[in-house]
This record gives structure tokens, C-alpha cells and sequence, in this order.
């Protein structure tokens, strides 16, 4: 189907594009190696239980977007020094791939 959408192709296939992608990618890996480095063991600890609470029952798990409200609230300087936005879904996804990779633990633990 994209082949033939022949704007959109040319887009996908553009330097412009491409150089896009580059800094996207340059960027999350920024934001990773960040929250990789500084979270705190108690950081963790509180994005695991806000995610996946006691198991797939517990009706006090979050969406990403409730993990970055409850960070915010808790952790407000860290938040600013790291670009974490209350409520935002890529935050939260940010902080729940961090923590779960750190805990070395995978999706299928109660984090998707």
C-alpha cells in the first residue's frame, strides 16, 4: 500500500526524514541512558507498584500516563532535570521500560 502513495514514499525516503529519525532516536537514547543511571532503587520500586501492583488482578495498577502523574507528584526535581511530564504516556513508558529493565524483568511480568 505505501508504494502506492508515492508522497509518502518519497517522504519515508527523504534526507529530511531520515535526519528526523536519526535525532528521534539520538533523543530516547539520551532520555534512557538518563533514567537508566539515576533512578533510585525506591524510584523503581514505586514505578513496579504504581504498573503492576500485586498482579494482572490488581485494580490499583496505572496506565503510563497515571506511572508519570504519580512520579511527578512524588518526584518533582528529578522529573524536571529529566524532562518527565505529569500525565504524558511517553513519560510513563520511559519510566516503566526503565524500571523494568533495570529489575530485569520483561513485559509479560505485569508491565504491558
Amino acid at each position: 500500500m505505501l508504494s502506492q502513495m508515492s508522497s509518502f514514499k518519497e517522504w519515508f525516503l527523504s534526507e529530511e526524514y531520515q535526519q528526523l529519525t536519526k535525532y528521534m532516536q539520538e533523543a530516547e537514547e539520551k532520555i534512557m541512558e538518563g533514567l537508566n543511571n539515576d533512578l533510585s532503587q525506591s524510584m523503581i520500586a514505586d514505578i513496579r507498584n504504581w504498573r503492576v501492583g500485586d498482579g494482572p488482578d490488581d485494580v490499583n495498577t496505572h496506565s503510563w500516563r497515571g506511572v508519570a502523574r504519580l512520579f511527578v507528584e512524588k518526584y518533582p526535581e528529578f522529573s524536571d532535570e529529566h524532562g518527565i511530564i505529569a500525565g504524558n504516556q511517553i513519560s510513563g513508558m520511559h519510566l516503566c521500560d526503565a524500571a523494568m529493565k533495570l529489575l530485569k524483568q520483561k513485559p509479560e511480568e505485569g508491565w504491558n
